[in-house]
């Protein structure tokens, strides 16, 4: 019968020590691996790998992949202020958006051109939910950009 121990990390693909060993099982909303009731999967890995995890830390990402587990190169234990500080250095902040308008932010879905197409469909009377369902964006995304709340710059 396997172990705890076992059971877990036949739900990783283990690779090379130097890449990103992905959780094969469920992701929670953020796309971090969830290991049942043992909790977020790259915990779990740290705690396999190295022992309890201290009070105040936590298990962070070199490699900014929430499904790594590799507890021997890619995770390594921090505060929320080096979590955010990472982020932030990183580009991965919420604010990004503010400070990484249009396509320079990462979390972009469309493109200037697709943004002047979007304008020239809608003021040549197309109707909205048939431009954003080409576009696979929300009708307020669409009203936003057509309205020029959002993608101010274009």
């Amino acid at each position: 019968m396997p172990t705890k121990a076992e059971k877990f990390w036949n739900k990783v693909d283990r690779r090379h020590d130097d890449e990103c060993w992905p959780w094969l099982g469920a992701t929670n909303s953020k796309g971090y691996g969830t290991a049942g009731h043992r909790g977020l999967a790259h915990r779990v890995a740290w705690e396999l790998t190295h022992g309890t995890i201290p009070a105040g830390s936590k298990v962070l990402h070199h490699c900014d992949n929430p499904r790594c587990c590799n507890a021997k190169q890619h995770l390594f234990l921090g505060t929320m202020a080096d979590n955010t500080r990472d982020m932030i250095e990183k580009g991965r902040a919420n604010f990004a958006a503010r400070s990484n308008p249009g396509e320079r932010n990462g979390r972009a879905k469309l493109s200037a051109s697709n943004v002047l197409e979007i304008r020239r469909r809608k003021m040549a009377g197309e109707p909205g939910p048939a431009i954003a369902a080409s576009f696979h964006i929300s009708n307020t995304t669409l009203y936003d950009i057509v309205n020029r709340h959002t993608w101010k710059g274009v």
